[in-house]
């Protein structure tokens, strides 16, 4: 009789520390979220007329790009649009490496191909993020033909155009600093060279030598 007690006693322990470990889980995911979307001054008013216009503008169905620690105050703007890396960015940088570090150096402003790798790497036609904590970013779009600019207020949202690049130098090679100018045959370590991957897998030809801020043109415009 004794170990029946003292069994059951055990049971309804268990169950009991199970359940305040949901509860706790629960709690804590909520309270991330409450002060993830405090942080983003999604309960100031001042700011509420801001991400009701940014939510009136993203399409229905759109595939947006966005940075993790600011995805969750777009969810609640416009739901209506398909976003990536939502939770947490272990969830992309665990299984996925290459990609993670892609898009880290999308939002480090050091991509210099932002619409084409954005499209080709994670398949998003619209990219928004805070623009003045990726300030970097913000000017590359504003100067790129391929970005149109929808929408700027404490964000901005770009929509992205790859494919008008036609008459746009979208191959080059990277010079070391070190590097002559012009480089002769053998200085430029091949497979150090950074060509966008979407023209990596067309036909299209990467031929060409650009460096920052000398270029040569790849093609006749």
């Amino acid at each position: 009789m004794a170990s029946r007690l003292a069994a059951a006693e055990n049971g309804n322990l268990c169950r009991h520390t199970h359940q305040v470990y949901i509860s706790s889980i629960t709690f804590l995911a909520a309270w991330y979220v409450y002060v993830n979307l405090s942080d983003h001054s999604v309960f100031d008013t001042t700011h509420r007329k801001d991400w009701q216009a940014l939510g009136q503008i993203i399409p229905k169905g759109a595939k947006v790009a966005a940075p993790w620690d600011a995805t969750e105050l777009y969810v609640y703007a416009a739901p209506q649009a398909r976003y990536l890396n939502l939770l947490d960015p272990v969830f992309m940088a665990v299984p996925y490496p290459s990609a993670y570090l892609i898009q880290k150096n999308i939002w480090n402003g050091y991509e210099p191909d932002v619409p084409s790798t954005v499209k080709t790497h994670f398949d998003c036609d619209y990219i928004v993020f805070p623009y003045r904590r990726h300030i970097q970013l913000y000017g590359r779009l504003s100067q790129d033909p391929r970005a149109k600019l929808l929408y700027r207020g404490h964000n901005a949202l770009f929509r992205l155009m790859p494919d008008m690049d036609k008459k746009f130098m979208v191959n080059w090679k990277i010079i070391p600093d070190n590097g002559k100018w012009p480089p002769e045959e053998g200085d430029i370590n091949e497979k150090e060279i950074y060509y966008p991957s979407r023209w990596i897998q067309s036909d299209r030809p990467t031929k060409g030598i650009s460096t920052v801020p000398a270029a040569i043109p790849t093609q006749d415009v």
